[in-house]
């Protein structure tokens, strides 16, 4: 499979040189047999130093050969958004008979469950991978994130991961 957007291409299980570091390797994933039309892989982003899952859905009728050019749809927070978005794909597509959409194929970006153990590990990485360097976080944040811990609901080491995340590609 290649997804293809505007200045970027991506290969699955590229060969070609140079592209290695952005093949797209398919992955087994827990849901992904009740994801109708949808392939999973990962890819390892030098940038970020970190393994991204990636869920690409096709819409009802895709042909692979065919030279169609689909829109593509992009989405984070694939684990949650994957399972739910997908059905969408399909109805948006083939069941609205007034105002039909057009066929599009949805890519949606998560992580790899061994990566997000907890719910707060979960918001670290977010924070890592969806906050600008150095952007101050909403006030209450931190305070909020401290009852939760103080509850016993997540851990010090996640919490601290969240507030202060770590410079994509820094250890």
């Amino acid at each position: 499979m290649t997804v293809e957007t505007p200045g970027s291409r991506i290969d699955a299980a590229s060969d070609e040189a140079g592209s290695a570091d952005r093949a797209l390797k398919p992955c087994n994933f827990p849901w992904q047999t009740v994801m109708r039309r949808t392939e999973v892989f990962e890819v390892e982003s030098e940038a970020a130093g970190a393994t991204y899952v990636v869920f690409v859905t096709t819409p009802p009728g895709y042909d692979p050969a065919a030279k169609h050019a689909y829109p593509v749809i992009f989405a984070p927070d694939g684990n949650f958004m994957a399972p739910v978005s997908i059905p969408s794909v399909e109805s948006a597509t083939t069941l609205e008979l007034i105002h039909p959409i057009e066929p599009f194929i949805h890519v949606a970006v998560g992580y790899r469950p061994s990566d997000i153990p907890t719910s707060m590990d979960f918001l670290a990485i977010r924070a890592r991978d969806l906050l600008p360097p150095g952007e101050p976080l909403p006030p209450g944040i931190e305070a909020g994130l401290q009852e939760l811990v103080d509850g016993g609901v997540g851990d010090a080491k996640a919490a601290a991961r969240y507030l202060r995340p770590a410079a994509p590609g820094a250890d």
